[in-house]
């Protein structure tokens, strides 16, 4: 059986995290900063934990049979699934370690139609040069900050305030923790990125264009803003994507990652 276990209880759930601790989602949840479930086989001395960050990323790591697959499955199809459709949530994925699961992934996911893709971790190199001019004369840069939020008149709020509401746990928990910049157009917000986890001075970013504004070079912009902000105040960025999303892969290598780790995750439709 696998426990829901309360945040006050997340310090037991770190030695189970070894094999994956390069998804910074794991330790933003565990941190708090990201609003997540957390499930262990036991509460008290975990061997096995499962991680939801109330969105698409669900992680597995632990020591794998067939019973903890089948208790994994029963918390997907009970706990996790029903709540992700609540949320209008179309699909989810599941990553998991060590690869002993990969004989248990049809007893995990057997129930949904699912397929195994590749996902891509990057590692930060190098800011390029001047990239505050690449921005296209009629658009400015702006910051993420209080005063923008309160201009709900904006198009294209609602996306981006859903957003810091899907991956933090208030505007002034963003506010204070994270960062954020945009650029608009007039009053339409055209691009955005975001911190969208955290864990100390670690921020993974991610990034996105109203499709109307898209091949414009406007995510590279504020993308490169955002790495900009982690390097003046000594953070280091991070950044994770399906192989197959290639405008983030080259956003990604555009603003100065590198393809440091490719990993296999299984989506699967709910």
């Amino acid at each position: 059986m696998m426990h829901l276990i309360k945040p006050e209880a997340y310090d037991r759930v770190y030695p189970c995290i070894q094999e994956l601790d390069y998804n910074l989602v794991i330790c933003s949840i565990l941190d708090s900063n990201t609003p997540g479930w957390v499930f262990a086989d036991d509460p008290n001395a975990p061997r096995t934990v499962l991680l939801w960050n109330m969105q698409d990323a669900v992680l597995l790591e632990g020591e794998p049979d067939k019973r903890t697959a089948q208790d994994v499955a029963d918390v997907l199809a009970s706990k996790i699934v029903p709540h992700a459709k609540a949320r209008y949530i179309p699909g989810l994925s599941l990553q998991y370690a060590p690869e002993d699961w990969e004989p248990y992934a049809d007893l995990l996911l057997g129930r949904w139609k699912h397929t195994l893709g590749k996902r891509y971790n990057f590692e930060f190199k190098r800011l390029p040069p001047d990239w505050e001019d690449k921005l296209p004369a009629g658009f400015t840069l702006q910051r993420v900050d209080a005063e923008l939020l309160n201009r709900k008149n904006l198009r294209n709020y609602d996306q981006l305030s859903g957003w810091i509401n899907s991956f933090w746990r208030s505007y002034r928990h963003f506010l204070d923790t994270g960062v954020g910049y945009c650029v608009l157009s007039g009053d339409t917000i055209a691009s955005w990125c975001l911190s969208v986890y955290v864990s100390g001075s670690n921020f993974e970013l991610g990034l996105a264009t109203d499709p109307a504004f898209r091949g414009q070079g406007l995510a590279t912009v504020v993308a490169s803003a955002c790495v900009d902000y982690c390097l003046t105040e000594y953070i280091v960025p991070h950044w994770h994507c399906w192989a197959d999303n290639l405008p983030s892969v080259t956003v990604a290598e555009k603003v100065g990652f590198k393809k440091s780790l490719v990993y296999p995750a299984y989506r699967f439709e709910i």
